[in-house]
């Protein structure tokens, strides 16, 4: 069952990260720098568990953003 909550929460994570560089690739930077807060407010109220999450949801979209051309 936490295997399969692990891949949820990575899809999750992947689905955020593609919006996030799509809304950038639109020139939607305003939009984009919402969801930015969005992650960073959770990751300041969150728990450990969350802020693991967040570190690897950090690197999901760093990765994604850096093939932006």
């Amino acid at each position: 069952m936490k295997n399969r909550a692990n891949r949820n929460t990575y899809s999750q994570m992947q689905r955020f990260a593609d919006v996030t560089k799509q809304l950038i690739m639109m020139g939607n930077i305003g939009r984009a720098k919402q969801c930015m807060n969005i992650a960073e407010n959770i990751f300041r109220t969150g728990n450990s568990e969350i802020k693991k999450r967040y570190n690897q949801c950090l690197y999901i979209l760093c990765f994604h953003i850096s093939g932006i051309t």
